[in-house]
């Protein structure tokens, strides 16, 4: 860890890591550093603003405190906290403290959609939750435009990043286009943005433009064969699953 960010500071780069640390990874902390692991990596210096974290699903009041004071950052995929069992992660608290809080939808392992607006709207309700978060009930709870520059503002925050993030003059034209005119947004459209979270059951763009580049047109998508990405996919996870069967006996083609 001490090398990596060494070699991430000379070369200006930033370092990312998962500290949602389970009682065993915490309790094992304890035994080879006498401390807990957010504790540990303050003391190596690892912990600035070139540095985020996923999940902070088990963090305590202490251990925000960590991250705020030292200028990290925070994602998080409530998505993926709930298909695990995660506890619910503290991002209102993070919040307050000032920690920039992002939204991502983690890997296929752990969320087997990907579905980034689904995530947005998953974020919205989760942190809802009645005892999610002791003392903050509804005049707390986060809205749909604070939901936005979660994944947008802060998400250029948390890569260190000052030409994304917005639509402004200046910064990478970044686009993602939504059609509303489809039955799960009708009568919606007073308030587009909050209708976008709320409503809704197709959560496919129907225009992408990344840095000028139009990946998706009309709902199309331009960059690819979609039809042979498809097969590629279930070609390669057949391949490892038998690759698995072969060498374990486990069929892990049927979800217990």
């Amino acid at each position: 860890m001490k090398e990596l960010k060494k070699m991430a500071d000379n070369r200006g780069g930033l370092c990312h890591t998962h500290l949602h640390p389970r009682p065993d990874e915490i309790k094992k902390c304890g035994e080879l550093y006498n401390c807990r692991p957010h504790q540990w990596l303050e003391k190596i210096g690892w912990i600035d603003k070139n540095v985020s974290f996923a999940h902070i699903s088990r963090h305590n009041a202490e251990e925000l405190d960590i991250v705020a004071r030292n200028g990290a950052s925070v994602t998080q995929s409530p998505s993926c906290h709930m298909r695990l069992g995660y506890p619910i992660a503290p991002a209102l608290e993070a919040r307050d403290r000032g920690i920039p809080v992002s939204i991502g939808v983690d890997g296929g392992a752990s969320n087997d959609s990907g579905d980034m607006l689904g995530e947005l709207r998953t974020m919205l309700y989760v942190h809802r939750i009645d005892g999610g978060h002791p003392g903050y009930g509804p005049e707390r709870w986060i809205n749909a435009k604070e939901v936005f520059e979660m994944a947008t503002v802060n998400g250029a925050k948390c890569l260190n990043r000052d030409d994304i993030g917005m639509l402004k003059e200046g910064m990478a034209a970044d686009l993602v286009l939504f059609s509303m005119i489809q039955p799960g947004y009708a009568g919606a459209l007073t308030d587009p943005r909050g209708a976008l979270l709320y409503c809704g059951n197709n959560h496919l763009a129907d225009t992408t433009i990344v840095n000028g580049n139009v990946l998706i047109e009309n709902g199309i998508f331009l960059a690819g064969d979609l039809n042979q990405i498809v097969e590629d996919a279930n070609r390669s996870t057949a391949r490892i699953l038998k690759l698995v069967k072969d060498k374990t006996g486990i069929d892990y083609r049927m979800e217990a």
